[in-house]
């Protein structure tokens, strides 16, 4: 995987961009197969194993501080409960966000993306995933806005992936930059890149595995465009993907996928 389209800052980025393994090795929601997901303990994780990136999903607090998490209600993954945008910040930084998955994780908070940011500044590529709620007050827009403007007092504009089910967060991050790099995430099966974007194209899709063959992902290459396949946790799935020719890979054990690409 290459990125050209911004210039530079963040110490070694260009060379994150370059990936390490014949395929991009992303993990899903941090290393979630090792520690719960979209915590600050997953991403250290995914960092220890070597990740090309971390893939995290985005909400708004009430107080509109973009937080890290994936529902927009709280019971699956932590310990309150209710609507993520119906807490603020402070209230929300209270809750466990770890012992669900592992007692030794009691206490794990829900980070603010600038923890997270900071924590993979220079060491990992983030994919920033712009999460559309059923119980959510904000427009897509606005938490693209937000997030985009996160990521700039970050300095890390040439280090994030910006991505989304939602194509109105997509133009809404190309219409503040141009150049930066963007995704559209896609579940429905298609033909031309065209087509899964809905009449436009998108440098990047991200598609679930299960919709991409040999003729979409050929054709999308063929027209510059990158394929990276979701969410891939089975080492034959793992497999199908590398031979269909995907260029990145996210998935939630990305030890079995560096393990693959290790072999070759």
């Amino acid at each position: 995987m290459t990125q050209s389209a911004v210039s530079i800052s963040t110490p070694d980025a260009g060379k994150l961009w370059r990936g390490k393994y014949p395929v991009f090795v992303t993990a899903h929601r941090g290393f979630s197969g090792k520690a719960p997901e979209n915590t600050l303990a997953a991403f250290r994780e995914a960092i220890d194993a070597g990740c090309d990136m971390v893939e995290l999903d985005v909400h708004l607090s009430r107080d509109n501080r973009v937080v890290v998490i994936h529902d927009d209600t709280l019971e699956r993954t932590t310990s309150g409960r209710g609507h993520v945008a119906d807490r603020t910040y402070a209230e929300l930084k209270q809750l466990d966000a770890g012992s669900w998955f592992e007692s030794r994780f009691s206490g794990e908070p829900i980070p603010a993306l600038t923890e997270v940011l900071s924590l993979a500044r220079g060491r990992i590529l983030v994919n920033i995933e712009l999460k559309k709620g059923k119980y959510s007050p904000y427009t897509m827009e606005a938490l693209a806005d937000l997030t985009l403007r996160e990521v700039e007092i970050a300095g890390m504009l040439d280090q994030v992936l910006f991505s989304s089910f939602e194509p109105s967060a997509i133009d809404r991050i190309r219409e503040k930059n141009p150049l930066l790099p963007v995704a559209l995430i896609t579940n429905k099966p298609w033909s031309t890149p065209e087509e899964a974007g809905g009449g436009k194209r998108y440098p990047t899709l991200n598609c679930r595995i299960t919709v991409l063959n040999e003729n979409n992902v050929h054709l999308a290459h063929a027209k510059g465009i990158r394929i990276h396949a979701w969410t891939v946790n089975d080492t034959a799935e793992m497999r199908k993907a590398i031979a269909l020719g995907v260029d990145g890979i996210i998935t939630n054990h990305p030890d079995r996928l560096i393990h693959l690409l290790k072999e070759k």
